[in-house]
């Protein structure tokens, strides 16, 4: 998981620490990322269902061109704001997959300088963030106790004995990993939180629409599986909140596990949890919507 990818730091010999188990960091950072990045393209395209969903329930009686146009747009931010996120956590991933390459015996000069431009396109990030009011990335929201955090990253590695190419690497970087990570927290709060916030009002509209009014409805027969379907959908989406907390929780991991390589030390794995949860979750949702879409496949077929 996250601690695992960025804290996986041990041991070798008597004089330097390298940077270990390369393969399990770049395994781990791109098994979370895919991880996270499943949940999200599960979670908007609930979100979507339900924006078109409740468009289709208000259009009588409203401002339908207008009131579509809003919509897009508002969901259009939110994904290009997702988008944003996945290219920051693509960047990091790259980050320490080449951060392992450098403390790898055999270093080659063109590797030392893959690691100092994705670094530095991370810095840009930083910096722009500094002069854009991005939506919940807005780097005037780091106060003045993060910001002497982020000035205490590099004094860390007074406790690691590093070989010097990795030490000046991980010296010039510090700050700026911390910086981004903070950020990063920043971004998924929000992101997370308009996500939540849409799914909430769209599970309402989903229970009544698709849950209570078939069910009530004595007039008409009901398809009982498809009933069936759609309420164990209903109750599966309650779960959405617990597993947005741990992937918060496992964001800000992050900068422990940071630390911990800036201190030379082991990181314990503790979160690895967390992306089975979360797995499981999407699979869960995957599951569903395919049970459904093949349903409706058959319904289809028999009404041709």
């Amino acid at each position: 998981m996250l601690g695992t990818f960025l804290g996986a730091v041990s041991v070798v010999g008597c004089s330097t620490n390298t940077i270990n188990e390369g393969r399990n960091l770049s395994a781990s950072g791109i098994a979370y990322t895919e991880s996270v990045n499943a949940l999200l393209d599960e979670t908007i395209k609930q979100v979507i269902d339900f924006d078109s969903q409740e468009l289709l329930i208000t259009r009588i009686g409203s401002n339908p061109r207008r009131m579509l146009k809003e919509k897009n747009k508002v969901l259009s931010e939110l994904i290009k704001e997702i988008d944003l996120f996945r290219y920051q956590m693509s960047l990091m991933q790259s980050y320490f997959v080449n951060l392992q390459s450098v403390s790898d015996s055999v270093v080659s000069e063109q590797t030392g300088e893959s690691i100092g431009s994705i670094s530095s396109a991370i810095s840009r990030l930083n910096d722009l963030s500094k002069n854009n009011k991005h939506s919940g990335y807005d780097y005037t929201d780091i106060d003045e106790e993060q910001h002497r955090y982020i000035g205490t990253l590099a004094g860390m590695l007074m406790q690691a004995n590093y070989a010097a190419n990795i030490k000046a690497t991980l010296k010039r970087d510090a700050p700026i990993i911390g910086t981004q990570l903070l950020l990063q927290e920043k971004q998924l709060d929000n992101i997370l939180g308009i996500l939540k916030a849409r799914i909430a009002i769209g599970n309402k509209i989903y229970l009544n629409e698709n849950v209570m009014a078939p069910y009530i409805d004595m007039d008409n027969p009901v398809d009982q599986e498809m009933w069936v379907e759609n309420r164990r959908h209903w109750f599966r989406l309650q779960q959405v909140t617990p597993i947005f907390e741990k992937v918060q929780e496992a964001q800000k991991a992050l900068r422990v596990s940071w630390e911990d390589i800036l201190r030379g030390k082991k990181d314990a794995g503790a979160v690895s949890t967390m992306l089975i949860d979360i797995d499981e979750f999407v699979s869960t949702l995957h599951a569903l919507e395919k049970a459904k879409a093949a349903k409706r496949i058959e319904q289809a077929g028999q009404i041709d």
